[in-house]
């Protein structure tokens, strides 16, 4: 006669039974970074753009103006000693030289 063993199942509470998503989330994240790096993206130098070309190109005179001013309250226009009211005499003699 064959005997028949019985075992004594466990019961388990179900609402104390958690599911580790860590490696499920470690997973996504290598998928997601695996198709980042090797989506191709499309290359804005080979958009067909046709820019304006100048009418009549001139090389502009670029000048500056060095004004210095100290403690004491001196002022200096490109390495000259000046008073504040040549400063605006200054400035529009410039502008009428260059009229830029």
């Amino acid at each position: 006669m064959a005997r028949k063993i019985v075992r004594e199942r466990k019961k388990i509470d179900v609402s104390q039974a958690g599911f580790n998503i860590t490696p499920l989330i470690d997973c996504v994240f290598l998928l997601l970074v695996f198709f980042m790096v090797t989506s191709v993206f499309k290359n804005p130098a080979r958009l067909k753009m046709q820019l304006p070309m100048a009418v009549n190109p001139q090389a502009l005179d670029k000048r500056q103006i060095i004004a210095e001013l100290d403690n004491e309250g001196n002022v200096a226009l490109n390495g000259t000693i000046a008073s504040f009211d040549s400063f605006d005499a200054y400035l529009v003699s410039e502008k009428q030289k260059n009229r830029k």
